[in-house]
């Protein structure tokens, strides 16, 4: 079961339980199983994951890292202790990582296909207006608009 199933089916039998350790003592043996494959799955994404150094780090600020690592130290699995974690690591795809993969893809695409010194040209104009167009925010959304084209023009 994922923990939203979990969740809506102890809840109806059980209204008090809340995917948090002290109201576990509620739940019937399927159900108390269950929470503890969530609850070891939670600790395995977190290790994963969320702390310093672990083997794929994510980038969360101290405060996010924190929040997160502290409520399920507590003793709190209700998946909505990653929404901020996930809002993060969207928001940094948006802004950073995914513009900068679009250029790397367009930089790849204009070097092999410009024969001429008059596409490398207008590849540094290009580059030189990306570098002035301002917020990362801009940047994204317009590459995010590139998408389809480049899909549709294959490799």
């Amino acid at each position: 079961l994922c923990a939203q199933s979990l969740y809506q089916s102890v809840h109806e039998s059980v209204p008090m339980f809340n995917l948090h350790t002290e109201t576990a003592q509620y739940l019937n043996h399927s159900q108390a199983r269950a929470f503890s494959d969530l609850r070891r799955k939670m600790r395995a994404i977190l290790d994963t994951f969320v702390p310093p150094s672990s083997p794929h780090e994510l980038n969360l600020s101290d405060a996010i890292r924190n929040k997160l690592l502290r409520s399920v130290d507590e003793g709190n699995f209700h998946p909505q202790v990653l929404e901020q974690a996930r809002e993060s690591i969207l928001d940094l795809m948006k802004c950073s990582s995914y513009p900068l993969f679009v250029e790397g893809i367009v930089a790849k695409r204009a070097s092999s296909s410009a024969g001429s010194s008059q596409s490398q040209a207008d590849s540094e104009k290009s580059s030189q207006h990306d570098q002035d167009s301002g917020s990362w925010r801009h940047k994204a959304k317009h590459h995010f608009r590139l998408v389809p084209k480049m899909l549709k023009r294959g490799p």
